[in-house]
């Protein structure tokens, strides 16, 4: 389907000699080189079992498999690039913590409270690394904090920043128009309503981050068992405030920056269309008028993780 990325690197170099885009690829095999692919086939394995026993609505979907946990994996990887406070053997179990941080989710694993999955592909696989024990609980810790609905942005002090890593790798994947895509496929799965009568609209970005999506509401929603009444509500509560990560690390930050822009428009675009009313259920016209503003920004919604990621599956 596609060609190995380490191949597609080489071709790229190749053809474009003075293009930036070269140092993408480069930066895409450096962060894979110390991942074995025996882990990402067991990590696979896995999903595709347990979605054949499952129901459609309740199959583990793009979103939280394998291409989602590449990607985190890929985030986490340039993260790496500029903290020059960890050695090879730690970014090398923050990269399995990305990589396996789903696995477990409570969404579709609810019995799953001491993440068998992820525990049983690092045991089956240690050998690859020769993981010892305490490495392995590292790995478990660093997936247990990942959680936004458990922990927020809490970071205990005496737990060095880069466990958080993975955290932070994931939060960016829904932040501006990817999470606003997730959000979207998630609501029509869970037939949730996209917007009610309460749902508030704004006048501008001021009132929008003044008045509407304010840190308290961040805050509250941040507590444990918060959940939103909507989908435009679930941008208000959470993925507005979303980009404003409490760690130091150039990446993130300049990551953030860039995504949360489209975001803030596709608010104010909705409440000058629809000022009033609800909608409770699938709509033929609020989804065109979705998909409109998503190909108008497509730019962001394809990021270089996830180009990059889908062309290293293809290699599996």
């Amino acid at each position: 389907m596609g060609l190995n990325v380490i191949k597609k690197y080489k071709k790229y170099k190749k053809e474009n000699k003075n293009t930036k885009k070269i140092k993408h690829y480069k930066k895409m095999v450096g962060g894979y080189k110390s991942l074995d692919k025996k882990y990402l086939k067991e990590l696979d394995k896995i999903i595709k079992e347990v979605n054949e026993t499952r129901e459609d609505n309740k199959k583990i979907d793009e979103s939280h498999g394998l291409h989602h946990g590449l990607i985190v994996c890929c985030n986490v990887s340039k993260a790496l690039e500029h903290n020059s406070n960890i050695n090879d053997r730690q970014k090398l179990l923050v990269k399995l913590a990305a990589l396996l941080h789903d696995i477990d989710d409570h969404k579709y694993f609810p019995d799953n409270h001491k993440f068998e999955n992820a525990r049983k592909i690092l045991n089956n696989k240690r050998d690859i690394d020769n993981l010892t024990d305490n490495e392995i609980a590292t790995i478990l810790l660093m997936i247990y904090l990942v959680s936004s609905s458990t922990h927020g942005d809490t970071m205990p002090c005496d737990i060095p920043e880069w466990y958080f890593y993975p955290r932070y790798a994931d939060r960016l994947e829904a932040v501006g128009i990817i999470g606003l895509e997730r959000t979207y496929e998630y609501n029509l799965k869970k037939k949730q309503p996209l917007y009610t009568k309460e749902t508030k609209r704004a006048e501008n970005k001021d009132d929008l981050y003044d008045n509407i999506a304010t840190v308290e509401r961040y805050k509250q929603y941040s507590m444990p068992g918060s959940a939103s009444k909507s989908m435009m509500d679930h941008i208000y509560d959470k993925l507005l405030r979303l980009g404003e990560f409490p760690i130091k690390n150039t990446y993130f930050k300049k990551e953030c920056d860039s995504r949360i822009k489209p975001l803030v428009d596709f608010c104010l675009e909705f409440s000058k269309k629809y000022q009033t009313g609800e909608l409770l259920e699938f709509s033929k016209e609020f989804d065109n008028f979705f998909k409109e503003f998503i190909k108008k920004n497509d730019t962001q919604v394809h990021t270089d993780c996830s180009h990059q990621t889908k062309e290293y599956i293809s290699s599996l």
